[in-house]
């Protein structure tokens, strides 16, 4: 068939793409494979939020008590361990477009921003960072669980974990202008992401897309902006027992920390 009217021809194209990017996303997710699992040296409890450095290839992980963030290779191998002096109940972890750390204080209801200690210097201080308060509800532990960001858009992604689940997204904290007021996405999991809890939040860049992960539905669900559900992945009932941080890595890997103190690493075989 012979396209004659460039806006039709357009339109098919639109479609076609489209359609590719859905079907992709769906099978990307539903394809992976267990390539690797690991347990986190030196770490005995407590193994919480995840994100991927792509400046360096390796991971950031937090573990909330004691507060600490870890340097990890994508094989799950402990590179570096920074102390985190004054910091309280750190459950998520995002990387900044510049090289700074936002982690989640859950207790306390806020996000903390810190540049990572050169090496030598193991230890960064609370009193050092730049504090955001997240005054949505009360304090507790049923706070903002996980935490992504999407620099694009200077924009952070926020879970919290129950009672009720939410969803939520905060613009214009780091680039100069108008701080935007907290979004609630909470409708969108009605549909999206049914289930018992929220435990972790990815944001993929290539795509735009969210990966939530739930530990008590034991799931990992891909959404699109409005809520549309694009794929979804059942995890194995024994492993990981307690999952708590994703992460993706734009090369075809997914990867997933769990309570205790386990890695996963998930391929595309």
């Amino acid at each position: 068939m012979t396209c004659r009217h460039a806006l039709i021809c357009l339109m098919l194209a639109l479609f076609v793409a489209t359609s590719a990017q859905a079907s992709s996303a769906t099978g990307d997710l539903a394809g992976y494979q267990l390539q690797r699992q690991a347990r986190v040296q030196g770490v005995a409890d407590n193994l919480s939020g995840l994100a991927y450095d792509a400046r360096h290839d390796r991971l950031l992980a937090v573990v909330n008590n004691p507060s600490t963030l870890l340097v990890l290779d994508t094989d799950g191998r402990v590179l570096r361990r920074i102390a985190l002096d004054g910091f309280e109940d750190t459950e998520g972890v995002a990387l900044l477009a510049d090289g700074r750390v936002a982690v989640t204080e859950e207790g306390r209801n806020q996000i903390a921003i810190f540049a990572l200690p050169p090496k030598g210097i193991e230890r960064a201080r609370h009193r050092d960072a730049r504090i955001f308060r997240l005054d949505l509800f009360a304090h507790g532990n049923d706070g903002y669980e996980g935490l992504a960001y999407d620099a694009r858009h200077d924009c952070f992604w926020m879970v919290k974990e129950r009672r009720p689940r939410g969803l939520f997204q905060w613009c214009g904290l780091l680039r100069e202008g108008p701080v935007q007021a907290i979004t609630d996405h909470s409708a969108w999991l009605k549909v999206a992401h049914p289930g018992k809890d929220l435990s972790g939040i990815e944001f993929d860049a290539s795509s735009g897309h969210l990966l939530l992960l739930s530990d008590e539905s034991r799931r990992v669900t891909e959404i699109a902006r409005g809520g549309k559900r694009i794929a979804r992945r059942a995890l194995d009932q024994a492993h990981p027992p307690q999952p708590e941080g994703i992460a993706v890595d734009g090369h075809g890997h997914l990867y997933i920390v769990s309570e205790p103190n386990l890695f996963y690493r998930y391929g595309r075989d």
